[in-house]
């Protein structure tokens, strides 16, 4: 899997925003907008404003604490998705260390993101962690950021 660097990141986005047909993009928080915040706020803006989708797509348990870290950072987005949080919702055994760290199932933790991205047919997702990579289909491209 081939790693890229903002600068490639910032060339790809900058190809979508200036097309005409309307995009999904999923983006990472831990490790891809905490790494980069006010490009990723002046780019999600971006696309947004052009009518593209943008997914926050997670590990992270959703909370109130998470949402405003997110918006602290001035981070918008058309919808949000939580590894932790859905398979609670389904009822996946989830426990938690001392230092509220969730634990799950290695292999449902790892195929999640792939499945929401084809649920709901993201055409990019960027993520720094090559582990999920292998669960993403040929629809969606997969931006592996370093």
């Amino acid at each position: 899997m081939q790693t890229n660097n903002i600068n490639v990141v910032e060339e790809v986005l900058k190809t979508i925003s200036k097309g005409e047909a309307p995009k999904k993009i999923g983006i990472d928080v831990h490790g891809v907008i905490t790494k980069y915040p006010q490009f990723f706020s002046t780019k999600i803006k971006e696309l947004m404003d052009r009518g593209h989708e943008v997914h926050i797509v997670t590990g992270a348990r959703l909370s109130s604490f998470f949402i405003q870290n997110l918006l602290n950072l001035n981070i918008q987005w058309s919808s949000i998705f939580s590894i932790v949080s859905y398979h609670e919702a389904i009822g996946t055994e989830v426990t938690y260390d001392e230092r509220w760290r969730p634990w799950m199932d290695e292999l449902s933790w790892t195929k999640t993101k792939g499945l929401y991205a084809k649920n709901v047919g993201l055409d990019l997702h960027i993520d720094d962690s090559e582990i999920y990579g292998e669960f993403f289909d040929d629809k969606t491209k997969y931006l592996l950021l370093k």
